[in-house]
């Protein structure tokens, strides 16, 4: 569970530590406090895009730390660092780590479901990703293989042009391949030994001369050929004579290597010419057919293959056709699974968030989940508001208080399959009143019996129900920042009254002692 949150320089939290406990814990606060800024810090560290303007205007840059406590105790520390300016930075337990990571690590401690799942939950791809998410099904094989044939198909359609289209492809990259071939390029490092030899003919004056220098300085060994000689009489001096003989040894080669490549130069500007022209023949076929001459060479068997494609024109069809028919019934089999797999999965999934809505005082109300398509793509939820009424799309028949307790009710169905993940919901309660909310107080209490609940919420009952509660304020902050605390009973009897609506009446603390006490007890069944 997130048992600690520590925020720096996000908005309007200039340095906020927040404890946080197990079960269902309520964040409540005047409209505009921070509340979903909050939420926005914990989607943070769960690897939420960063936002460099999401940094408070007196910092260079925010910070979040989350602390992760597991059953057995042991503590994990998220952080994510995000400056005003350049790439946010992610540590886990102090050590550099990717977003990736975080998002990874997220699936496994946080489901975080905001109000703008709502307006998303009205999209067909998102309905079908909760089918496919609840079922468990795997679609990869069936995406790679629409894929496979897609390609095949744009080939077939891109080799299928008229005859004078072919022979212009075929014209181009036959003069393209004569090019490369005439260069007889035989060795990838070609222009590194040519620019070597354009250096050497380029100052052979200079250089010969050099070599001439240094040859007539090291031939002239005498000297050391006879020292050599008298030390080998004194048997103290035998290893540096030894060492002596060595180096003349070495100096003799030396000098005969310096010779043969003073005889290989020759100031010829011919020569020269003939090399920077090769250099320049180079060049130009790496600027047009690859970055290096390996590149080069891949891309002329390239065009031998292609060639003999165009060649083969209609055998080439007719393989790419058999391949295309092989995909075709590969891609029906693997559909004809997924659809089937997703109908049992919106025929459980729709039992569900029934009985889930029934439990949110919305009894006579029904999700239907139809799927269609080849693979069941089509995905389509819709309510029936009444045992007697048909089922119509949710843009056509969900209010917004309606489609809060949908929403909460499929995220319900959703959670009941990942215990043990702490659970985000920002203001599911939006719109609702009376029983209803009793209602939903009633699922929120259940669902936070085996997992950490946190919920953003403007109803008093709800909050009431909450084993924690974090009040967050602006107004008691000298320097307009966030002030974020953890309620003990005596404030949290005042923070309740003020959101029944007035925290000075008499009547609103005996109203929030009376909800107060509903904490103490189970939830309703039934």
């Amino acid at each position: 569970m997130l048992s600690e949150l520590h925020i720096e320089n996000l908005v309007g939290f200039r340095s906020v530590t927040v404890p946080l406990g197990s079960g269902l814990v309520a964040v409540t606060g005047e409209s505009g406090s921070g509340k979903s800024v909050l939420l926005h810090a914990i989607a943070l560290v769960a690897g939420l895009r960063a936002d460099p303007r999401m940094v408070g205007s007196w910092a260079d840059e925010l910070r979040v730390d989350a602390r992760l406590t597991d059953d057995a105790g042991e503590e994990t520390v998220i952080t994510r660092v995000v400056p005003r300016d350049g790439r946010s930075r992610a540590y886990v337990d102090g050590r550099p780590a990717t977003v990736a990571t975080l998002v990874r690590l997220s699936e496994g401690w946080v489901d975080l479901h905001s109000q703008n799942e709502q307006h998303r939950l009205r999209e067909r791809s998102t309905q079908r990703r909760i089918i496919d998410m609840a079922g468990g099904i795997d679609t990869t094989a069936l995406t790679a293989l629409a894929d496979e044939l897609s390609l095949i198909e744009a080939e077939l359609a891109a080799g299928g042009g008229n005859p004078e289209e072919r022979e212009r492809e075929i014209d181009l990259a036959t003069y393209h391949l004569e090019e490369i071939e005439r260069a007889n390029i035989t060795e990838t490092d070609e222009e590194n030994t040519l620019r070597r030899a354009a250096e050497m003919l380029g100052d052979a004056e200079q250089v010969t001369a050099l070599l001439d220098t240094t040859i007539n300085l090291l031939d002239d060994d005498a000297g050391l050929a006879s020292a050599s000689v008298a030390m080998a009489g004194y048997g103290a001096l035998d290893a540096a004579a030894t060492r002596l003989r060595s180096h003349l040894d070495e100096q003799r080669d030396l000098v005969s290597e310096l010779r043969a490549l003073r005889a290989s130069i020759e100031d010829d500007p011919a020569a020269l010419q003939a090399v920077q022209n090769r250099l320049s023949l180079l060049a130009d076929l790496r600027r047009r057919f690859g970055r290096d001459l390996s590149a080069v060479l891949d891309y002329a068997e390239g065009l031998r293959r292609r060639l003999a494609e165009l060649a083969d024109h209609d055998g080439h069809r007719t393989r790419l056709a058999e391949q295309a028919a092989q995909c075709h019934d590969r891609l029906a089999k693997i559909s004809e699974q997924v659809r089937e797999q997703r109908r049992c999965a919106a025929d459980d999934l729709s039992a569900r968030i029934t009985a889930t809505l029934h439990a949110l005082d919305m009894n006579d109300t029904r999700l239907h989940i139809s799927t269609a398509g080849t693979a069941g793509e089509d995905v389509e939820f819709a309510i029936a508001a009444g045992p007697d009424l048909p089922p119509l799309p949710l843009t056509k028949v969900a209010s917004g208080g309606e489609m809060a307790r949908i929403m909460l009710a499929i995220d319900l169905a959703d959670m009941s399959t990942t215990s043990g993940r702490t659970v985000i919901l920002d203001e599911v309660d939006a719109g609702l009143g009376g029983e209803t909310v009793d209602a939903v107080a009633d699922v929120l209490q259940s669902l936070a019996a085996t997992r950490q609940v946190i919920v953003v919420t403007h109803q008093p009952l709800v909050a009431a129900r909450a084993e924690h509660q974090i009040s967050i304020d602006r107004r008691k902050s000298d320097d307009g920042s966030t002030c974020v605390v953890r309620l003990d009973d005596d404030q949290r009897h005042g923070e309740i009254a003020r959101m029944l609506g007035d925290r000075s009446s008499q009547g609103a603390h005996i109203r929030a002692e009376e909800l107060l006490s509903v904490h103490h007890r189970s939830p309703r069944r039934g």
